[in-house]
């Protein structure tokens, strides 16, 4: 079986810092790595290639050094091959031209029998490119799959939702969308670590895969203040309990909540 994983590189949002007085985010202090549901998703797609045998591509766009080295963590983790499409400012690109370029990876390089993918990356959560991709190839599509399991003929995922659990089934050709809940990426040794260095990394051109760019710009970032809606009231009444109640509820029914 083979099995194509597009990842990208992303901000670590839990290490973001911002600028106290502009209330921007500080980009050139903020981490990069695979995002973190597209690394479950390399590791759904290496707990099949460990079981039913078969192969794993992982491809990305983008040119920085953290490009090869996010490439490079991906074969230490086991992948097969690992392609980079070369374009200086991938964060621009928007969603529907990111999907026309990995349909065009795809027929150039495929067909791949599973397209996984995360759910959504870690600094843009639109969840959208999977959707635009089950459309371009004509593929059924398996989303937000929360645990995944597959028995030789079909897969069969499910998706916890607000309104409850859905199952889903289907044979391959499919795209399977999977979220940070779907396992528990491995860690590689310093074998696979060193091995990884030695692995190659395809290089592609961007033109051969998309006939012109447009791009998406960022007008502002900023950090999310929530304001205090009202103020903090602090009751003291020593050891008489019966008086500390009367008070919170005479608060209460000032504030019109009781």
């Amino acid at each position: 079986m083979k099995i194509l994983v597009p990842i990208k590189l992303s901000l670590d949002t839990s290490q973001i810092k911002f600028d106290e007085s502009t209330g921007e985010p500080i980009y050139e202090a903020i981490p990069k790595k695979i995002s973190d549901a597209d690394k479950c998703a390399i590791e759904e797609a290496l707990k099949i290639k460990d079981k039913y045998q078969g192969a794993v591509t992982v491809v990305t766009i983008g040119s920085t050094k953290d490009h090869y080295r996010m490439l490079r963590d991906a074969y230490a983790m086991g992948v097969d091959e690992a392609y980079l499409i070369k374009y200086d400012s991938p964060e621009y690109i928007p969603a529907n031209q990111v999907a026309n370029i990995i349909k065009s990876f795809f027929e150039k390089h495929g067909p791949y029998d599973v397209i996984l993918m995360g759910q959504w990356s870690n600094d843009t959560h639109s969840s959208s490119l999977q959707g635009m991709l089950s459309s371009l190839l004509n593929y059924p599509l398996m989303p937000n799959v929360d645990k995944l399991d597959f028995d030789g003929t079909f897969f069969i995922g499910s998706s916890n939702m607000e309104d409850g659990t859905y199952t889903f089934k289907a044979k391959p050709p499919l795209i399977i969308s999977v979220s940070t809940e779907a396992n528990l990426p491995r860690i590689p040794t310093l074998k696979d670590i060193l091995r990884a260095k030695k692995m190659p990394i395809n290089e592609l051109n961007i033109s051969d895969y998309i006939e012109s760019i447009g791009k998406l710009d960022i007008v502002k970032v900023s950090r999310y203040v929530v304001e205090r809606l009202r103020n903090i009231i602090k009751i003291e009444s020593e050891d008489d309990v019966a008086k500390a109640i009367d008070m919170i509820v005479n608060v209460l029914k000032g504030e019109g909540l009781i």
